[in-house]
């Protein structure tokens, strides 16, 4: 696939997963396939425009999708604690959010 047939196919992924703000995407944002389908992507395409750092734009896209999806979540409260941060590492996916992050995000949702 051609780097920018690629490109377009990142982008259209990104947005359903982490900037469609509409109820029914949030079955695209959690799901695992789709988190290894952008993770294979992402591994063929390297741009900073996808990368997570303090300094990207596309950080704070990506955190405030995750806060979306987790005020959306309906069984939040009945799930212990690893399960959440797990559910979080799913709606980041295939993005590593370090431990600290992880953590405020499940606080956020938490009050």
């Amino acid at each position: 696939m051609d780097k920018i047939k690629l490109h377009a196919l990142i982008k259209l992924i990104s947005y359903v997963k982490f900037e469609c703000e509409e109820y029914e995407s949030k079955e695209f944002a959690g799901s695992p396939i789709i988190g290894e389908l952008l993770k294979d992507l992402l591994e063929q395409y390297s741009d900073p425009e996808f990368k997570v750092t303090l300094d990207n734009p596309f950080t704070t896209t990506l955190i405030k999708a995750i806060k979306l999806r987790l005020k959306q979540t309906q069984y939040w409260e009945s799930m212990n604690e690893e399960l959440k941060l797990l559910y979080i590492q799913d709606l980041a996916a295939p993005y590593i959010l370090d431990a600290d992050l992880l953590k405020d995000l499940k606080n956020y949702n938490d009050t």
